[in-house]
């Protein structure tokens, strides 16, 4: 077990590209995160980022990557949470962020108003990810 997880791991530094397909890139990470949802421009951000801390995540509203502005991120997972736009620039924000490492969901002002749980259900389950019952 020693000498395989030794090989691994030194295949892993002499070719640095496969390490980003074999280890986890979703970890949580270690940031300082200030209560910045009282600041939300607008009032479906604040609606989500008030049932964000209620949850116990701490959302950061207008949170810039590069270029991009993103409505509401949760730093520490990397989820970005945007308003609906057009099919193309939908497909150019997810694959940007995907690139840097970011899970991107799109949401509509009528899904907060309406149905706020399922856009919480959605953001639980990519942080908290369901074990499979059958294996355990």
């Amino acid at each position: 077990m020693n000498f395989f997880y030794k090989r691994v791991k030194n295949t892993l530094v002499k070719l640095p590209f496969l390490a980003k397909f074999l280890t986890d890139r979703h970890r949580p990470s270690l940031v300082l995160v200030t209560n910045h949802w009282e600041q939300c421009p607008n009032e479906p951000e604040r609606q989500l980022c008030r049932a964000l801390q209620q949850r116990g995540y701490y959302a950061s509203p207008e949170y810039a990557i590069d270029h991009l502005s993103i409505d509401v991120a949760l730093v520490p997972y990397r989820i970005a949470l945007m308003r609906d736009t057009t099919l193309t620039q939908e497909r150019k924000i997810a694959r940007y962020l995907e690139r840097k490492g970011w899970t991107l969901i799109f949401y509509d002002d009528n899904q907060i108003d309406g149905n706020i749980d399922r856009l919480l259900y959605e953001v639980d389950t990519l942080v908290h990810p369901p074990k499979n019952a059958s294996l355990t």
